[in-house]
């Protein structure tokens, strides 16, 4: 009796113990803030789905303007556009790709907010917490790698994570549009006071784009040059810039 008894005890003690490590490891491993990023999948889909919509909106606006999101306040307006002048006076005025690779930059930062917003419109048990993002572009050979530092913490009662930064390659050659207008400032140059439309009409052919010419003021012309795009669902790229030439 007494050698069934001290088993009795044994096994009491063996199951108390086993019962304060299995406690003690739930208590050292428990945190009400623990991430479960499965938990915030949809979540992070809706936020890189408006971070790409404002990023090609982006692009169609920077073409629209020459490359700029902020244009020189020398530029001319053309609706709600304003479009800079890549050559006056015998000067070239073409940015250069890092300064548009900055201007697109910019752009993004400014428009993240409204992603963020759409996420807070729609009724969910997750609340925000979010501070200044920062955005960095490359136009590469092909595509543009956009970056998007957006630091959002989304919390529910029980959880909370940092939702992951946005970094996607955007399947648009800029850098050609880009290189095809500089040829076409470069002819510009050989004749400061004609307009290459000869050239233009020959490259246009040759590199598969329209364009458009208009007369913004007596010696002011409007360039106006359309690709085919996949962005915004194939919506036309549009590359302006202005040329001013002393025809008085």
């Amino acid at each position: 009796m007494r050698k069934r008894g001290q088993i009795t005890i044994y096994v009491l003690l063996g199951l108390i113990i086993l019962g304060l490590v299995m406690a003690s490891y739930y208590f050292l491993n428990f945190n009400p803030f623990k991430t479960n990023p499965n938990e915030y999948d949809s979540l992070t889909l809706s936020l890189n789905d408006c971070f790409t919509r404002i990023t090609e909106q982006g692009i169609l606006l920077i073409g629209m303007q020459g490359g700029y999101y902020s244009p020189p306040s020398s530029s001319s307006r053309y609706y709600s556009f304003s479009i800079p002048a890549y050559f006056s006076k015998n000067i070239t005025k073409t940015p250069s790709v890092e300064q548009i690779e900055k201007q697109l930059s910019s752009y993004l930062v400014d428009h993240v907010p409204l992603c963020i917003a759409k996420l807070e419109e729609n009724p969910s048990a997750f609340s925000f917490n979010t501070s200044k993002a920062t955005a960095t572009v490359t136009i590469q050979e092909q595509t543009m790698l956009v970056k998007i530092n957006h630091n959002i913490r989304a919390s529910t009662n029980v959880s909370t994570i940092k939702l992951t930064p946005y970094q996607q390659e955007i399947p648009f050659n800029f850098k050609e549009k880009y290189e095809i207008v500089n040829l076409i400032i470069d002819e510009q140059r050989k004749d400061a006071n004609a307009a290459p439309i000869g050239y233009l009409t020959s490259i246009a052919t040759e590199k598969a784009f329209t364009f458009d010419t208009l007369s913004l003021n007596n010696n002011t012309l409007f360039y106006l040059l359309y690709f085919n795009s996949t962005l915004q669902g194939g919506e036309p790229f549009r590359y302006g810039f202005v040329v001013t030439y002393d025809w008085n």
